[in-house]
């Protein structure tokens, strides 16, 4: 029996269809492949905000760069900016406690396109990882006094990192996440270690003396010492009356020493939360509110007005 060939017809389907195919595994193998790549990339920014948080836990504050790369990060890389970006409000990092903030400087800007949609302010800390583009896009620049991250959704062309050698606007796959300032705050708990005045709202002397022991107390932050004499951490106190007599004739000592003055704004560092109230001469009978800030360098102050009774 003779044996029919193929025609060149045949042979061109037969071509097509095995092409098709080729063509479609491909496909699906760079489906697959970029699939893996996002997973990775989430993988690793998780990692690292946990690491991070975990950092924040147990110094208060957040790593540098340097203490992320060599503790921290996922990413086994001499050059992690190449393929990792992490940020953090620089004021985090200096070894002032994270709950005395109330702001940041670092914020996000939303874009889709060149259309500017929002602003996050206060964040605490932002991490991104490069996708399945090979080309991480996230970077932070500066503008009056403020640290600035953009981001960008939908099909968006960018590219603000050019610490990756790559610099080539394309659509921005950026895997991406921050954590707020009050978020942090909430994962560390500042609300069990938060700082305030312990008195009550009055206290009472007599017209010569005030009644032993009178004291104003704070608890409450770990407070940075701020360069005085010697390297223990500190309160900072600010004490003012609108009564020129309370001025005058009121002293408030720290560690039995007279250096807590009676003048707002300045502020005087005490390594003891206690003050101790006294009186250089005689008072009038009368009550005087005196107004009580306790403070660190970087702190919003935490204010409470007291009533000192004066009986005869």
């Amino acid at each position: 029996m003779k044996r029919r060939a193929f025609t060149l017809i045949e042979l061109a389907m037969v071509l097509a269809i095995v092409g098709i195919l080729v063509g479609g595994g491909f496909k699906v193998l760079k489906m697959q492949r970029t699939k893996a790549d996002i997973a990775k990339a989430k993988e690793n920014v998780k990692i690292s905000k946990d690491a991070i948080i975990g950092f924040a836990m147990e110094y208060i504050d957040l790593p540098t760069w340097s203490e992320f790369n060599t503790s921290l990060s996922p990413i086994n890389s001499t050059d992690l900016n190449a393929s990792f970006f992490y940020f953090a409000a620089p004021e985090l990092h200096n070894d002032i406690d994270i709950c005395s903030f109330n702001e940041t400087t670092l914020e996000i800007r939303v874009y889709e396109g060149s259309t500017f949609l929002k602003t996050i302010p206060n964040i605490a800390f932002v991490v991104a990882s490069e996708s399945a583009n090979k080309n991480i896009q996230t970077d932070a620049y500066s503008s009056g006094g403020k640290y600035i991250i953009n981001t960008y959704r939908g099909a968006t062309q960018a590219d603000d990192n050019g610490a990756d050698y790559t610099d080539a606007s394309e659509i921005y796959d950026d895997v991406i996440q921050f954590v707020t300032l009050s978020e942090l705050q909430q994962q560390i708990d500042c609300n069990s270690n938060k700082l305030e005045i312990l008195n009550n709202e009055s206290f009472e002397g007599n017209a010569t003396q005030i009644y032993n022991p009178q004291i104003i107390a704070a608890k409450g932050n770990t407070f940075s010492d701020g360069g005085d004499s010697d390297s223990l951490d500190d309160y900072k106190w600010c004490i003012m009356s609108n009564s020129t007599e309370i001025q005058t004739k009121m002293e408030y000592q720290c560690n039995g020493t007279h250096n807590i003055t009676n003048s707002c704004p300045t502020y005087n560092q005490c390594t003891s939360p206690v003050l101790q109230v006294k009186t250089l001469m005689s008072l009038t009978t009368g009550n005087y509110p005196v107004d009580i800030n306790v403070s660190d360098q970087a702190v919003t102050p935490v204010h409470k007005t007291l009533l000192l009774r004066i009986t005869p």
